[in-house]
């Protein structure tokens, strides 16, 4: 069964490369938004204990204050395992703070999402189990990555634990090494989520400031439509039309339309704001497909 798990989990890795590797944000730069490298990302040269292919160690100067270092959440009813575990973290030079938790009540009694880390938790403990604790976090809205170990895996649970939202699962005993990549890859991808819902939030801030008639500029801008056409569209004059599309521009911090784009794109699936007291109109933008030739 356990040759079995293993070459399911590879299968799954190839088909679906997110398991392996959380994915990047891929609209790119946004002026003057800046994304500082991860501290966490895997170094091409071997480095550190255990035989891990690490990143080298922070310096003492470098190291993160306590309150900023990401959290490696450790749940699991085995207090030996717990501190052996916590003990094999530290050692290897990951800057972050172990909290170990003997139940998953415990731990969901005691979290707060303000911090990056992720949580691994055995599959199988009293109480609540690790499945129940991704229930229990899905609930939330908590989006921190779960591994989910178990020394008495089989297929069932492993593709339960992964449709639950798990970014991997281990089975007992697992070699160093491949613990230790998942958590750096589970930092990675924690850190990334928090940049780009930081980044969501900031270009949802700069839409509200928009005037209602600088939104449906903005809209059929993005959606490709020249000024002569957007203006007979909202029936404007194309003058008028270049003042809401600079308005536009100047409220989201864009400095040219691929940048108008990409902010588009932060905002798809947010609610929409009430506009701003200003020039506008009742008339609907809604329609943004470019009229025929």
């Amino acid at each position: 069964m356990g040759s079995m798990l293993v070459q399911w989990m590879d299968s799954a890795r190839s088909v679906n490369p997110r398991m392996a590797r959380p994915p990047g944000f891929s609209i790119g730069e946004l002026p003057n938004w800046t994304r500082p490298e991860s501290r966490y990302s895997e170094s091409r040269n071997g480095r550190g204990g255990h035989g891990v292919a690490s990143e080298p160690g922070p310096s003492e100067g470098d190291s993160l204050p306590v309150s900023q270092k990401p959290i490696v959440y450790i749940v699991d009813d085995d207090k030996g395992f717990r501190d052996s575990l916590c003990w094999l973290i530290q050692s290897c030079e990951i800057d972050v703070e172990c909290v170990c938790y003997a139940s998953a009540q415990e731990f969901l009694d005691a979290y707060e999402d303000d911090r990056c880390g992720c949580v691994i938790v055995d599959v199988r403990m009293p109480g609540l189990g690790g499945l129940e604790l991704q229930q229990r976090l899905a609930a939330r809205a908590a989006a921190i990555p779960v591994i989910v170990i178990s020394g008495h895996a089989d297929v069932r649970t492993a593709v339960e634990a992964m449709r639950s939202g798990a970014i991997d699962f281990l089975e007992k005993p697992f070699r160093d090494q491949e613990l230790l990549s998942r958590i750096r890859q589970a930092i990675q991808k924690d850190e990334g989520g928090r940049r780009e819902q930081a980044l969501r939030n900031e270009a949802a801030a700069r839409y509200a400031l928009l005037s209602r008639r600088e939104r449906e500029v903005m809209r059929l801008v993005v959606a490709g439509w020249p000024n002569k056409d957007i203006g007979q569209r909202l029936n404007i004059v194309r003058k008028t039309v270049e003042v809401h599309r600079s308005g536009a521009m100047r409220k989201m911090g864009a400095v040219n339309l691929p940048d108008l784009v990409r902010l588009s794109v932060l905002l798809e699936g947010m609610p929409e704001p009430l506009p701003v007291a200003g020039p506008g109109s009742e008339d609907s933008a809604e329609d943004t497909q470019p009229p025929p030739d």
